[in-house]
């Protein structure tokens, strides 16, 4: 993806996302202790692992699978006079060495659902290959995904656009931004939830869900979203960089009391992957 993408410029959002940065640095100062062995997966900026150094882990394995990001973030580590402390390991976390019983694992590999990046992927690997092991503490600890039944005007300059949308509170609002009217047609369903602790997990999910629609108009869309919990009493919705709300068209509109739903896809397998599906009466 990085052949049409530029790495840099995400990573740098991520820095500048005041929610995403301080409350992942409240967690870090909670959970980190004085000569601690820290492995962060996806270290981008290096932001967290400078937050692990300075909350006094004795040593900080920053894994970034991005050269020119691994490039800036010896440039970092050096400015900081944290070379002792903080090493960088390129590649991806799946593939590389690793060092084997770390105290606590930073992986901030999350999108919303865990579908389009390899959180559980990732993690599942560090646990099978034993880099964790069941004293390891996890930032973030857990996460919960959720699905909500949405009406969405399709129409965008005037066409039907049936593509995913990916609602960052950042554009809510502001006049630079397309808006586009939706209305929430059900409560929230869980869909997955889990303790990263407590993996592996299995990556494909597949729930079948019965969702009582208000009244007042019809479906058409599906809200994706999720909470990420940092650490015990830290949960953390969409931020301007980190969980956004996206919504899936569902191809037509259905005009029920009660919808009957069938949702699957693949962690760390992308929006491709992911199906949900009316069982009509």
């Amino acid at each position: 993806m990085t052949d049409i993408w530029g790495s840099s410029d995400f990573a740098y959002i991520c820095l500048k996302d005041t929610v995403r940065t301080t409350s992942f640095q409240t967690a870090i100062n909670r959970t980190v202790q004085p000569g601690d062995v820290v492995l962060e997966v996806g270290a981008g900026t290096g932001i967290l692992s400078l937050f692990a150094a300075t909350a006094g882990a004795r040593k900080v394995f920053a894994v970034e699978i991005d050269e020119y990001l691994c490039e800036c973030l010896a440039e970092t580590v050096r400015a900081n006079g944290l070379t002792g402390i903080i090493e960088i390991l390129p590649g991806d976390a799946r593939d590389i060495d690793l060092p084997s019983a770390v105290d606590v694992v930073i992986s901030e590999l999350i999108d919303t659902g865990l579908v389009e990046e390899p959180q559980i992927p990732v993690l599942n690997s560090l646990l099978e290959r034993g880099v964790v092991t069941t004293a390891t503490r996890f930032i973030p600890d857990a996460y919960l995904t959720e699905v909500q039944l949405m009406w969405m005007d399709e129409r965008l300059y005037g066409h039907v656009i049936r593509a995913p949308r990916h609602e960052w509170p950042v554009f809510a609002g502001d006049p630079t931004w397309e808006q586009f009217q939706t209305l929430e047609r059900s409560a929230r369903a869980t869909v997955w939830s889990g303790r990263f602790a407590d993996g592996p997990h299995e990556p494909e999910v597949s729930r079948n869900l019965t969702l009582p629609v208000r009244p007042g108009g019809p479906v058409n869309a599906l809200k994706l979203c999720g909470q990420v919990v940092l650490a015990e009493g830290l949960q953390v919705a969409a931020t301007n960089a980190m969980n956004g709300d996206k919504l899936l068209p569902l191809g037509r509109e259905y005009d029920l009391s009660t919808l009957d739903l069938s949702v699957s896809y693949g962690m760390g397998k992308g929006l491709g992957s992911f199906l949900a599906q009316v069982k009509e009466p």
